[in-house]
């Protein structure tokens, strides 16, 4: 069988091996800054696990039925003291580095994106993880 035959073949079940999510870091909308929150997309190779990366929405949703790639959508806190702030984010990204190893090494600043202000919906930030997991994870 050849390679074009075999990615043919892969692509119509859904296991597309040769697709990489492009890099590419949120920037807060107007939106985001009022709500004091909004979701950053990462994603790792399943063989890989260094091969992390943080990717848009489309993105995200593009490798939906992609079983190549583990999925995490963080609840980004932008809004509140620095403590708060730093505070929410480590607990975001504690829980996405149990499905996502070494995501606490890719994300280091956790003020990243902070505008300052009063913080709001505490309880819904913590509540908002998600992990999407792959077909193959025996947990799902």
């Amino acid at each position: 069988m050849s390679v074009y035959e075999y990615n043919s073949i892969s692509k119509i079940r859904g296991l597309d091996f040769l697709s990489t999510p492009r890099i590419d870091k949120p920037k807060p909308t107007n939106v985001d800054r009022n709500t004091g929150r909004f979701y950053r997309y990462f994603m790792s190779k399943v063989n890989d696990p260094y091969m992390v990366r943080e990717v848009n929405k489309r993105t995200y949703d593009d490798f939906d039925k992609n079983t190549f790639w583990t999925k995490v959508r963080l609840n980004w806190v932008i809004t509140g003291t620095e403590d708060e702030v730093s505070r929410l984010n480590k607990i975001q990204i504690m829980m996405g580095d149990e499905k996502i190893a070494g995501l606490s090494s890719i994300i280091t600043n956790l003020l990243e994106y902070r505008v300052g202000g009063g913080f709001r919906h505490v309880d819904s930030v913590i509540a908002s993880y998600e992990y999407v997991p792959n077909i193959n994870d025996a947990s799902f």
